[in-house]
């Protein structure tokens, strides 16, 4: 396999779990590979595809299994995507020697040996290069990009115009967690195939494919992560679930908390490298106790004591309304804190004691 300079660094993988080129099932997307199969089956496969969805529900884990099929000598009639593990690309593919498959990712700066913000024009001219040497044994090429949404605008325009002018017997794959952020023209060239949020049968299937969390954990996960199994990995990486714990606990006694014990919250942000993770589960606090305000019943609790804290936050539709209000209003706050490397431990302090500032609010004018 030709890969970019940084074939060591593998900037699309999640955290401890297996890279998707080596996921064997697939869970929930019965319906996207359905899609690409009918596509094969026309005879008018598109030389090109956008696998859009929410991050971490299985997009990358479907472009691999599309290059896996394409690459393995697939019959006339194929009923699915699943291959032979004793096909011999199977093995080239997972240990990166298959020529005919291409990955561009973010690249490693070679100064300071880190994975890079974005994916450079550079990246896009190593892929036209690979492109110049033929196609071994007549096969399929794939070219699997991921992200698109990182490509910056050279990197963009330089990619289109292999869309434009594509080789023969070559498919692109572009995993994209939103679309809407690519080039309208390269939008307009990939045929789309949209992969969902899991639903929770297939969402606890698939956490213990890849021995992810107890299951005794697996509710909680799956309420906080809805259906992202890529999240449910970095929220067991990163301690979510304490962390929301510790949140959950500190709102039950809002209106009027103890001020240290939202202090050491953000204290844990700059001593543990946090701060993303909690302004995100932060969000997510706030935007389920909107939807119980709005009357939404949660089939589990994402942590003890959540549903008494509706209860007594969110009883009501104005109060949901309060909490949608102050959801966005804190995101846009904590996405230009981030944007600026605001100090962690400011950001989400602040962000805390508007949140009881608001239920003191909600509190009052209920009395």
């Amino acid at each position: 396999m030709r890969m970019t300079p940084d074939h060591t660094l593998e900037s699309d993988r999640i955290g401890n779990a297996p890279h998707p080129r080596s996921t064997e099932v697939l869970f929930g997307q019965q319906r996207a590979e359905a899609i690409f199969l009918d596509s094969f089956l026309s005879g008018r496969l598109n030389h090109a595809w956008m696998i859009s969805g929410p991050r971490g529900v299985g997009k990358a884990t479907l472009a691999w299994r599309i290059a896996k099929f394409l690459l393995t000598d697939p019959p006339a009639n194929p009923t699915s995507l699943d291959v032979s593990r004793d096909h011999p690309a199977v093995a080239r593919i997972l240990s990166l020697t298959d020529a005919s498959i291409y990955i561009v990712r973010r690249p490693a700066d070679p100064k300071s040996g880190r994975v890079l913000k974005e994916i450079t024009v550079d990246e896009i001219r190593n892929l036209k290069r690979y492109f110049s040497f033929a196609s071994p044994d007549h096969r399929y090429r794939v070219a699997i990009v991921d992200t698109a949404d990182e490509l910056n605008e050279s990197a963009a325009n330089a990619f289109l115009k292999l869309l434009e002018e594509p080789p023969d017997k070559t498919v692109f794959i572009l995993v994209s967690h939103s679309p809407s952020i690519l080039l309208p023209t390269i939008r307009s060239r990939c045929a789309v195939i949209r992969c969902r949020p899991l639903g929770r049968r297939d969402f606890a299937r698939a956490l213990e494919a890849i021995d992810i969390g107890s299951q005794s954990l697996h509710r909680e996960l799956s309420e906080l992560a809805e259906g992202s199994v890529g999240e449910a990995i970095r929220l067991v990486d990163e301690n979510g679930l304490e962390i929301y714990s510790k949140l959950v606990s500190l709102l039950g006694d809002s209106p009027g908390f103890q001020r240290g014990d939202a202090s050491a919250i953000a204290t844990r942000c700059d001593a543990h490298g946090t701060f993303r993770l909690t302004i995100r589960l932060i969000a997510i606090l706030l935007r389920r106790l909107a939807l119980a305000g709005s009357g939404r019943k949660f089939e589990f609790e994402a942590a003890e004591g959540e549903f008494r804290l509706f209860q007594k936050l969110a009883p009501d539709r104005t109060s949901s309304q309060a909490w949608a209000k102050i959801f966005h209003e804190l995101s846009r706050r904590a996405e230009t804190a981030m944007k600026l490397n605001t100090e962690p431990y400011a950001t989400v302090l602040e962000m805390l004691l508007a949140i009881d500032s608001e239920a003191r609010e909600l509190s009052g004018a209920r009395q």
